[in-house]
């Protein structure tokens, strides 16, 4: 099994595309067999690719550092 890395922000961007680019990406890294590890939000791109992920029976892990946990909306359903 592999694990994918996937750097994204915490907002959704100007345009649909890139919540819909980020998902079909996430699926298919799922489908794969890979583990997702991400910056642990739960909005924007960021809460895009771990629901999708978990939607799609994925395993992922959310990493941030202690002051960001502090500061944002952290995901706190993850695997």
């Amino acid at each position: 099994m592999h694990t994918v890395c996937v750097f994204c922000g915490s907002a959704s961007g100007i345009d649909p595309q890139y919540a819909e680019a980020a998902r079909v990406a996430v699926r298919l890294l799922v489908q794969k067999g890979c583990r997702i590890v991400y910056g642990g939000g739960k909005v924007g791109l960021m809460g895009v690719v771990a629901e999708t992920a978990m939607a799609a029976g994925g395993y992922v892990v959310g990493i941030a550092p202690k002051l960001l946990v502090e500061k944002e909306v952290m995901h706190r359903g993850l695997s």
